[in-house]
């Protein structure tokens, strides 16, 4: 099976390649002597088309086995084998650098390296809706108050959301719902992020410790309220958080406990909400900590503590939009909006700069839609009897 290519996608002359450039010979006919590497690989790659062809490659039976397992090094070809014949069938893994790299992580292992890919890690999942987020890019949230179950962030996906926003603070949802919903999302590629009550840190370290890629605490109105997020949300260096464990960002399979600290102290989202004059006024001083990643504005409670309720395209929410827009641009942190869904304020303040975007809530679509579908068909001309 090996020899002739995995469905077109896998020749094994690019591993023999790998293995004769690393070893530096001429020659490695059947990739059989590299220390007794590549033979283990070449049979961990012909194990996995094995189990998912149901047929026999041959050249596996007498193969290098521990107690019936594969060794770590050809699991972790094995493993790379099945991602990239999966996301590039017809390509990628036919290449010399692809194949030499694998080959690189065996013999890695088996000179007792930590390689993380050979043992199986998983890379953080939903980073690119976090780098999107990071980055600039227009990225839009659902707000979840009523919905429950694994459904939700499919749907979020299939109608074109980037991210959810669990929300805790006015919705009843449970901490064992948050995390449902959490590991679901991580599945579907859409970013899990959880609004906490104001006050309640204790909610927010749960759920990142349950699959949540992001935590927004409402009511962040000084330096020092934003300054024991990060206290609280980051890992040492930059805070006190502790560790619970395997966490569900990487699918229960991370890279050793330092990478992994690193890895979610970069990744994982901080997000105080601005929602008073104060925090407005503070908006600077708060957008300049490190470890804040954006500034949200909690427009409709802003109009609230403004005195102007349900006023949200007033001129002095228009200038506070301005005020934190100019906070987060001059200490590249992204701009939040939320709250706001006529399209004409909206399309105002992402014109301002707000690019992380509440889009909408599950409450405010099904009414919509609920009561013009009723007003539809109670509209329809009934003929008389």
């Amino acid at each position: 099976m090996c020899e002739a290519g995995f469905r077109g996608a896998v020749d094994c002359a690019h591993l023999h390649a790998a293995v004769d450039d690393r070893a530096g010979a001429t020659q490695s006919p059947g990739i059989a002597n590299y220390d007794g590497v590549a033979t283990r690989v070449d049979r961990g790659v012909r194990e996995v088309f094995d189990d998912d062809l149901g047929a026999d490659s041959g050249g596996i039976a007498h193969g290098d086995r521990n107690d019936g397992r594969l060794t770590s090094g050809s699991r972790g070809l094995c493993l790379r084998a099945k991602l990239l014949t999966q996301h590039c069938p017809l390509a990628h893994f036919g290449s010399v650098r692809e194949s030499r790299r694998a080959i690189d992580y065996a013999h890695d292992i088996q000179q007792g390296s930590n390689s993380s890919d050979l043992e199986g890690d998983m890379p953080l999942l939903c980073s690119d809706v976090l780098k999107k987020i990071r980055s600039g890019s227009l990225t839009l949230g659902l707000g979840v108050h009523h919905l429950r179950g694994s459904a939700v962030p499919l749907i979020a996906k299939a109608a074109g959301f980037d991210w959810l926003f669990i929300d805790s603070e006015h919705g009843t949802i449970s901490p064992s719902e948050i995390t449902q919903i959490s590991f679901a999302a991580l599945s579907a590629g859409v970013a899990p992020i959880v609004r906490i009550c104001a006050g309640a840190l204790d909610e927010g370290t749960r759920a990142l410790d349950n699959g949540a890629l992001g935590i927004v605490v409402p009511h962040v109105d000084t330096v020092d309220q934003a300054r024991a997020l990060v206290d609280a949300f980051r890992f040492s260096p930059m805070g006190h958080r502790s560790t619970g464990g395997p966490p569900a960002q990487f699918g229960y399979r991370p890279p050793a406990a330092l990478e992994t600290q690193k890895i979610l102290n970069s990744e994982l989202l901080v997000i105080p909400m601005i929602e008073t004059p104060l925090a407005v006024a503070n908006a600077d001083q708060i957008a300049a900590i490190d470890g804040i990643d954006a500034l949200l504005m909690g427009t409709n409670d802003l109009c609230l503590e403004m005195g102007i309720p349900g006023q949200i395209g007033h001129e002095r929410v228009q200038a506070a939009y301005r005020k934190v827009a100019e906070a987060c641009h001059g200490h590249n942190k992204v701009l939040g909006m939320g709250g706001v869904y006529d399209q004409e304020i909206a399309a105002r303040y992402i014109g301002m700069g707000a690019r992380f975007i509440l889009g909408a809530s599950d409450h405010g679509l099904l009414m919509d839609a609920a009561t013009r579908r009723a007003e539809f068909i109670r509209g329809i001309p009934l003929q008389a009897k």
